[in-house]
């Protein structure tokens, strides 16, 4: 398995991951899959492209040439909270789960973080996804905060909870 960045090349492949992502885990996202049907391929490809800025960061898990697991990470522009890395939409396909390789991709993540002089990462976490939120807080992060009622799908109102990670309190995951 390799940890790889993505590349423009990746972007169709993306694209059908987070679709798989967005239909067998909707409670696990705030992006729907009528959201994500609705991106032309271009705007697939330019968020592939953009990743090579360094406002994003996307990782992804591919085994042989299989892509299995993501992750990315963005800052704001703001000079104010540039500060702080936002981890966002972590899958991995669940043939390929117990197997450290969200932690790997976290990993990826949080050395990123690092080499762009962030003092934290922050993630949410939806209620339902329990194992997701423990293999966070084995990584270093804490919790914070619950939120009531974050998303709303199928007039199910879905809590989360926000972690944060710092780096001036870790040494490494």
């Amino acid at each position: 398995m390799q940890i790889r960045r993505i590349q423009p090349a990746y972007a169709m492949a993306v694209k059908r991951l987070r679709m798989q992502a967005l239909t067998q885990e909707p409670l696990a996202f705030a992006m729907s899959v009528s959201q994500a049907t609705q991106w032309s391929d271009d705007q697939w490809a330019q968020m592939a492209s953009r990743n090579s800025t360094g406002v994003q960061n996307i990782v992804l898990a591919v085994v042989v040439d299989e892509l299995v697991g993501m992750v990315g990470c963005r800052c704001d522009a703001s000079p104010k909270i540039a500060h702080c890395g936002m981890v966002w939409g972590m899958y991995v396909l669940p043939a390929y789960r117990q197997r450290g390789i969200a932690q790997r991709l976290l990993q990826a993540v949080i050395d990123h973080g690092r080499t762009q002089q962030f003092t934290m990462l922050k993630l949410s976490v939806t209620a339902p996804q329990t194992r997701a939120l423990h293999g966070y807080e084995r990584a270093g992060f804490v919790q914070y905060a619950q939120e009531p009622a974050l998303l709303m799908v199928d007039n199910q109102e879905i809590d989360a909870f926000h972690l944060y990670y710092r780096y001036d309190t870790k040494e490494s995951v």
